[in-house]
C-alpha cells in the first residue's frame, strides 16, 4: 500500500468529520428473469408441422436486449422485443428439450431449460391411388434412425401390420397399402415406433 502524505490524510479526516466525504458504491447488475410460457412441459407435437415457442422476460435494473430460443442446445431463433416468440418449424419425432435464454443491456444472462416435448411421427392422409399399384398411399415423417410398424384396421380394434419401415433421413417415406380391395374399403392407419 502506498503511504499517503500526512496532510492528505488530515484533509480526509476533516472532510469526514464535517460530513462532506462522498463515497460511491456501484450497485451490482441484476440478472434478467426469463420463463418459457409455451409449449408446456410434456406436450406432444406432430413431427413435420410447426410450433410457436413463447417466453416472458424482464430486467429490474435495465432492459432485455434479446431472448434466444433453443431446441436440444441448438439456437433456432431469437426475439429482441416483446412478445418474445419464435416459430419452430418441422420438429423431428422424439423427445426434445426446449430452452430460452435472456440477455440484458449489461450482458447478464439468465437461462431456463424447461419443456420436454415429444414430437410424434406423422403421416399424410391416406389417398386412394390408381395405376400400377392400386391402394391407399400415405407419406410417413418419423425420427431418423427409428423403425416403425405400419398398421391398419377396419374397425379400430383389430390392427394388422402391413410392414416395418426404417426412417433413415428427415424426408418422408411413401407407403402404399395394396391389400385393400378397393377405395370403398374404410381403413385406419397408425405408425408404432419400435423400441
Amino acid at each position: 500500500m502506498k503511504a499517503q502524505p500526512l496532510a492528505h490524510v488530515a484533509s480526509l479526516l476533516r472532510a469526514a468529520a464535517c460530513g462532506s466525504l462522498l463515497t460511491t458504491i456501484a450497485a451490482a447488475n441484476e440478472v434478467p428473469v426469463v420463463a418459457l410460457t409455451g409449449p408446456t412441459d410434456g406436450v406432444a407435437l406432430q413431427a413435420g408441422t410447426y410450433c410457436k415457442i413463447t417466453a416472458n422476460a424482464s430486467d429490474r435494473d435495465g432492459s432485455i436486449v434479446k431472448v434466444e430460443f433453443s431446441v436440444d442446445g441448438v439456437v433456432i431463433g431469437e426475439a429482441t422485443r416483446a412478445p418474445y416468440e419464435v416459430t419452430w418449424n418441422n420438429p423431428r419425432a422424439g423427445s426434445r428439450v426446449v430452452s430460452v435464454q435472456a440477455t440484458d443491456n449489461e450482458g447478464a444472462v439468465s437461462r431456463w431449460d424447461y419443456a420436454i416435448v415429444s414430437s410424434q411421427a406423422r403421416a399424410t392422409d391416406p389417398q386412394w391411388t390408381e395405376g400400377p399399384r392400386k391402394g391407399y398411399q400415405m407419406t410417413l415423417y418419423g425420427q431418423p434412425g427409428t423403425s416403425y410398424q405400419v398398421q391398419y384396421s377396419e374397425d379400430m380394434r383389430t390392427w394388422k401390420t402391413i410392414r416395418t419401415v426404417d426412417v433413415k433421413h428427415d424426408a418422408g417415406i411413401v407407403i402404399t397399402d395394396t391389400s385393400a380391395a378397393s377405395n370403398d374399403t374404410r381403413r385406419y392407419y397408425r405408425f408404432l415406433a419400435m423400441k
